[in-house]
């Protein structure tokens, strides 16, 4: 009996490993695509970055195929960053671990633990590369988490969905709240930048869809990415004509 508990505990394990890969391989694709703007639905298939050439699914298995390709594209031998082996370990550990972490507080908490970690994962990385966090990961994992608080709300210590869900939708506003009050206050410390130019040099203000591009000099700003707020303001000292 002892060595068939065993047994089963090691293939559970491996299932989790498993998992945990196939998770990481789709949040490289996450990862890559979303700074791009590409739906991470369409092309369904993942694709080399350098020849564009769709990858068969006998060269897509996760952290085996970029070990035993080496990490080169196997039509156009273009390197494949280590990260996505990386990124694929990393999950597939972390699973493990929120795996056996789940059997002591009851089985049903992987699943919140896994989603956790996979946002988590996918926006470290992001952050690494493009120094972003998709609005899509923040909001999905509030979502997430107020769903799961509902349907298990002992995870949290509530008694019942709706002490599950009122402690989720506190943590929520009161997260949103600290972060808006940093970043207000941060923007009223530091949120000014003075640009000089001697000599003069031309400026240009050029809307783009709901947005706009403001060019000084060298320097190209977006307009949405400085004055988010009704209240700020630009202003410029120019020569004149």
């Amino acid at each position: 009996m002892n060595l068939l508990l065993l047994l089963t505990r090691h293939l559970l394990d491996l299932f989790a490993l498993g998992v945990g890969a196939c998770i990481g391989s789709f949040l490289n694709v996450v990862i890559y695509r979303l700074p791009l703007g590409l739906s991470v639905h369409e092309p369904r298939r993942s694709f080399c970055p350098h020849c564009k050439e769709a990858i068969p699914l006998w060269h897509n298995l996760p952290l085996l195929s970029w070990l035993l390709l080496r990490g080169k594209c196997a039509r156009c031998r273009g390197p494949i960053a280590f990260r996505y082996l990386a990124v694929e370990l990393l999950t597939a550990l972390l699973f493990l671990a929120l795996w056996r972490h789940a059997l002591v507080l009851g089985w049903l908490a992987v699943f919140p633990l896994w989603t956790l970690a996979g946002l988590l994962v996918a926006a470290t990385f992001l952050d690494f590369d493009h120094y972003i966090i998709p609005d899509g990961i923040t909001l999905g994992g509030t979502v997430a988490g107020v769903l799961f608080s509902t349907a298990l709300p002992g995870l949290i210590g509530a008694e019942t969905p709706g002490g599950g869900l009122l402690a989720a939708l506190g943590g929520a506003a009161l997260g949103f709240g600290l972060l808006w009050a940093v970043v207000e206050a941060g923007k009223l410390a530091f949120g000014k930048r003075t640009l000089a130019f001697d000599p003069s040099v031309p400026w240009t203000w050029v809307r783009d869809g709901d947005d706009a591009r403001l060019t000084i000099g060298e320097e190209t700003l977006l307009w949405s990415e400085i004055f988010s707020r009704p209240s700020d303001q630009l202003i410029l000292e120019t020569d004149a004509a």
